[in-house]
């Protein structure tokens, strides 16, 4: 018991010591004046809230990133500006490349992008021209349908064109 409160008065005077300012024995150095920082104004953090679909009931590019696992092998339909386009060079034998289109939501500031492929590689490049608003309907995957592009944030697969015959859909000018 003795121990006990020895030991606990000795903590307490070190603890007393330990608080006690000793004065300086060296004068402070003088910084000089203190220069004024400028700094640029803080950026917006705030995320800005993308809607999952458009009133007809289409998806945008978020929402459609959201759930692409859940909708894989169904059909959708997706809306939104075609930032790229990618092709096979002309010259090339062996295409490397899928040919495909990149989707986003916005041109300017969009982080996410859809991919778009076709069954039939070449008709995807037809008529879509790049920085333009487009609406697709095809099926989600998650791979192309060569297997040659996988996208884990879904991949939308459009049906390829059909073919019109010469009776059908054709009118005659009289």
């Amino acid at each position: 018991m003795v121990r006990v409160c020895l030991i606990g008065a000795l903590a307490v005077l070190m603890a007393g010591f330990g608080c006690i300012r000793l004065p300086d024995d060296k004068p402070r150095k003088d910084r000089g004046a203190v220069e004024e920082v400028r700094l640029p104004p803080r950026p917006n953090l705030t995320a800005t809230v993308q809607a999952e679909k458009y009133e007809d009931g289409a998806y945008t590019v978020e929402g459609f990133i959201r759930h692409a696992r859940s909708l894989v092998g169904t059909e959708v339909t997706l809306r939104g500006f075609v930032r790229s386009v990618e092709s096979c060079r002309e010259d090339e034998k062996i295409c490397a490349t899928v040919p495909h289109l990149a989707l986003v939501d916005n041109l300017t500031g969009s982080r996410r992008r859809v991919l778009v492929v076709s069954d039939i590689r070449e008709e995807i490049l037809e008529g879509f021209p790049a920085r333009s608003n487009q609406t697709f309907k095809g099926r989600v995957a998650l791979w192309s349908p060569d297997g040659r592009l996988v996208d884990l944030d879904g991949i939308l697969v459009i049906p390829p064109k059909p073919e019109v015959e010469e009776g059908e859909g054709a009118t005659e000018a009289k």
